[in-house]
């Protein structure tokens, strides 16, 4: 990660979630910090491991820790709500299909450690 002149290691599991908006990447920690980062979300996903990364939609790539909440939504989606919250308001994303169903059981959950990842 880039700040300024100064490249800055940043361990992947600090990374809450990234978000391409307007053909700029920006990554989130789960303290909150922001950052641009010179990769798109298609090159992150080859780079990140996919039992801690999940993608959520076209503009963001989440981590499950950074999940907060999961909300049916209508025809069949979910919304996902991210803590910290990306920009465009409350709701982090949305997933269909095979990868709602891959989200709402605990995606990587048991590879990462977890244990069960469930949601009330």
């Amino acid at each position: 990660m880039r700040q300024g002149d100064t490249l800055l290691p940043l361990p992947a599991t600090e990374a809450a979630w990234f978000q391409s908006r307007h053909e700029t990447t920006t990554l989130a920690t789960h303290d909150g910090r922001r950052f641009v980062v010179e990769y798109t979300l298609e090159q992150l996903e080859k780079l990140l491991d996919p039992t801690h990364f999940f993608r959520l939609n076209r503009q963001l790539l989440a981590q499950l820790p950074a999940v907060r909440r999961l909300v049916p939504h209508f025809g069949g989606k979910l919304l996902v709500e991210l803590a910290p919250t990306p920009p465009r308001g409350g709701a982090g994303g949305q997933g269909e299909g095979q990868r709602r169903k891959e989200l709402a059981g605990g995606v990587g959950a048991a590879s990462a450690g977890w244990g069960p990842v469930l949601f009330f």
